[in-house]
């Protein structure tokens, strides 16, 4: 996958509007996102054009940087304060970065039930290397939250990139085993459909395609006006080298998929198809994490 740069990875974490992926909790856009570089981030040039906002930037965070030393909880400064640092960070100045911390920080402990903030949070320590932080804070949301989608496919993602699919798989599996029971206690809390698609696009992702297109089947077989699972058998069969096979499953996906989405899964299906059919995969204890299908998925945070 190719390396994402840093400014639109920024860009990401400023938008931070949490959006299921069209498979509901694709792997496919944070693979390769958590440590994606092998060093510590560090300061671009920032472009002439850019220096005179660059410096407005900074005034603007002084000022709430002083609101701050009198009112230490003032929740619009931290806020401001943690978006100028990530806009100064989208502007080159990636030591910006570490200090977006402590004001998401304070937030998150201001906000308990605005999880939003942990899952910036988490993605901000992942992208500066603190593994075990960021580790801490999806769990966090999952002590809240149960199944929460976005919290698990970070921590997946942690383990593939580790290369650990056996841990990622395990954290699937427990996460849906306790889906029933969330359920009881707090009925439609944890989509358990969701959570088995996301254990399918793992097997996907690690092209064991016979596990993914089982478990594709079976949330067709609960769900069959759901459109993910036939267009998760589009990208197996596609991988697999079997064009027409998955052609019609991509046009099978879209027929039933929802208007605001149906064009991305028509921009899926157009994709070029790999140049000769993958390989039959290795047994898991020798595959890697690092294979991805070619699937995109809406901009998330």
């Amino acid at each position: 996958m190719a390396k994402r740069t840093a400014r639109q990875w920024i860009i990401n974490v400023v938008l931070v509007v949490t959006t299921a992926s069209l498979l509901g909790a694709s792997l496919i856009p944070l693979v390769g996102q958590i440590f994606s570089s092998n060093s510590s981030p560090a300061s671009s040039p920032i472009a002439e054009a850019e220096k005179p906002e660059a410096e407005r930037v900074k005034i603007q965070m002084q000022g709430y940087e002083d609101i701050l030393k009198t009112e230490p909880d003032n929740q619009f400064a931290l806020q401001q304060l943690t978006n100028l640092h990530l806009r100064l960070a989208e502007l080159g100045d990636l030591t910006s970065l570490p200090k977006v911390v402590a004001p998401l920080d304070r937030l998150a402990a201001l906000n308990p039930k605005e999880l939003g903030y942990r899952l910036q949070l988490g993605r901000v320590k992942a992208y500066l290397k603190d593994k075990e932080g960021a580790i801490a804070e999806y769990n966090k949301i999952l002590s809240l939250a149960p199944g929460n989608i976005d919290a698990l496919k970070s921590l997946v993602s942690i383990q593939l990139a580790d290369q650990k699919p056996e841990a990622a798989l395990g954290i699937l599996d427990n996460a849906i085993a306790q889906a029933d029971n969330a359920n009881k206690v707090q009925p439609n809390s944890v989509d358990k459909p969701a959570l088995t698609l996301l254990k399918a696009d793992l097997y996907l992702a690690n092209q064991q395609f016979s596990s993914a297109t089982q478990i594709y089947d079976q949330v067709a077989a609960q769900n069959p006006a759901d459109f993910r699972p036939v267009l998760g058998k589009a990208l197996v069969a596609r991988a697999e080298g079997k064009i027409t096979q998955a052609q019609e499953l991509f046009a099978a996906a879209a027929k039933i998929a929802p208007a605001e989405v149906r064009d991305q899964v028509n921009r899926l299906a157009q994709e070029n198809p790999p140049a000769k059919p993958v390989p039959s995969p290795a047994p898991p204890s020798e595959q890697t994490p690092s294979q991805t299908p070619s699937q995109t998925a809406p901009a998330q945070p």
